[in-house]
């Protein structure tokens, strides 16, 4: 098993970084689109002074835009495996065509895993590797959206402890440098108001009836930063290998069937 999860990994690494200029140019366009709406709309919305902040515009905008361009990293990585590889337009277009079977799916998911992870998050990580063929059940062999989930929560049950251990591994070397790259350039990241939070929910509470100001924000955000952008999209780029692991473990439930 450790032979062939960390097989799975470095072949998933060797290769993002050998079609890294093609899988840049099919998901860039749009993560760099969600990181300037996320800049003007934090800028321009969420640092008015109000109470609650309403982050639904940017919950609607990644649900919105990254099943296109995940739907076309997948059918790309498929062509590179299975050859030949299908092009940047070909990939949208691949996007396009799946964009709501995909949407309900992932709508799916995430309210699941949503909901596992507010329980102590133990049943959401569960929930979210055993649902991480779905996405290849539904657009590779073509299954409906409950079929899909269906048979990734079948699938998956083999291969729990090495997707575990594969997802594990790459989110420490990811999320730690993201951290570490953070860190040395003294990057500031949201602030969650923990005391506002509380005075909200305490009755008769005097936040509740205080005047309103900058510094009553549930969230608060730092100033912007072009190194901050440019590195947050480099990370949410570089969360592909996410999704090229997986494929890479759902190619030998394939071979084994």
């Amino acid at each position: 098993m450790y032979k062939t999860l960390m097989n799975a990994i470095w072949d998933s690494i060797g290769l993002f970084l050998s079609h890294f200029v093609m899988l840049a140019a099919i998901t860039l366009p749009f993560i760099i689109f969600l990181e300037v709406f996320e800049v003007y709309f934090i800028e321009s919305y969420l640092m008015t002074p109000f109470m609650f902040n309403d982050l639904s515009p940017l919950l609607v905008a990644h649900l919105t835009i990254k099943p296109f361009y995940s739907i076309a990293v997948i059918f790309y990585i498929a062509s590179v495996i299975e050859q030949p590889a299908i092009t940047i337009t070909q990939s949208w277009l691949y996007g396009i065509r799946y964009w709501p079977v995909y949407f309900v799916v992932s709508l799916i998911m995430n309210t699941l895993i949503g909901t596992g992870l507010l329980f102590y998050a133990i049943p959401g990580i569960f929930l979210f590797i055993r649902f991480s063929f779905t996405e290849f059940h539904l657009l590779l062999d073509k299954q409906s959206p409950f079929a899909a989930i269906k048979s990734s929560f079948v699938n998956t049950r083999k291969y729990f402890l090495q997707l575990s251990g594969g997802f594990i591994i790459i989110a420490v070397i990811v999320f730690y440098s993201h951290a570490m790259v953070n860190t040395i350039f003294e990057i500031q990241a949201p602030e969650f108001n923990f005391d506002l939070l509380t005075g909200i929910l305490e009755k008769d509470s005097p936040v509740k009836t205080q005047s309103l100001s900058q510094e009553n924000l549930l969230i608060k955000f730092p100033p912007f930063s072009l190194l901050r952008s440019i590195i947050s999209i480099f990370y949410n780029f570089v969360i592909v290998i996410f999704t090229i692991f997986a494929f890479r473990i759902y190619c030998l439930t394939k071979q084994k069937n």
